[in-house]
């Protein structure tokens, strides 16, 4: 999991630093807090995964704290855009340093198969 965050985390600041050459000046704030959000979403899901397998007692309220985590990823996300203080199109790109981070943590680490053999 170590590898995938510190991918995410690489991976966002390099859209962070194209941000003006692909989508123009003023951009990189907007890259910048949307792959902050990856990273702490990231984390978050990994704490609620690490706990839910290690089985303390009831699992009911990690569903209630993985239902507050999204809840609140949607609040932060409409409280910055109606603010103006991030614009749409740049921070869904700097949240694609999710998907994109992991895919490069994959790659980098190869198939469960070629590390068994």
């Amino acid at each position: 999991m170590i590898t995938a965050l510190w991918a995410v985390a690489i991976v966002g600041l390099l859209l962070t630093l194209s941000a003006p050459t692909l989508l123009g000046a003023g951009t990189a704030p907007s890259v910048a807090a949307g792959s902050s959000l990856a990273l702490v979403n990231l984390w978050a899901l990994s704490r609620l995964v690490q706990s839910f397998l290690q089985g303390g007692g009831a699992r009911l309220p990690w569903v209630v704290v993985s239902m507050l985590k999204f809840f609140g990823l949607l609040l932060i996300v409409a409280v910055l855009v109606r603010s103006g203080h991030v614009s749409v199109l740049p921070l869904m790109l700097g949240f694609a340093a999710l998907p994109l981070g992991i895919v490069a943590a994959q790659l980098r680490t190869g198939s469960p198969a070629a590390r068994e053999g």
